[in-house]
């Protein structure tokens, strides 16, 4: 079994991809910081299937199910701010309840 020290674990944490969930116009969305979703879907910000009603564990646990490999992060509402989380094709993304 190999050892690993703390530098090596904090820098294996640090590369773990981060999934910001958020509330954007009555919807919970999640900002993804992986380059291969922002390549796949040119755009880093993602819909869930959740509406702004649903309890925020509920959302997370499920988008954490999706993800085993990404750190998820209930992030607040200022982080809807133009210059935080790309939105941009929100609006053209069906909504599912």
């Amino acid at each position: 079994m190999a050892v690993q020290t703390c530098s090596q674990i904090s820098t294996a944490m640090r590369r773990r991809p981060t999934i910001r969930v958020f509330l954007h116009e009555h919807r919970y969305v999640a900002r993804f910081s992986s380059p291969d979703v922002l390549k796949t879907f040119e755009q880093d910000t993602l819909p869930t299937a959740y509406a702004a009603g649903a309890n925020p564990l509920d959302v997370l646990r499920s988008v954490a199910r999706d993800n085993p490999r990404a750190e998820v992060i209930l992030a607040p509402s200022s982080s809807t701010r133009p210059d935080r989380p790309t939105t941009e094709g929100l609006r053209d993304q069906p909504t599912t309840n």
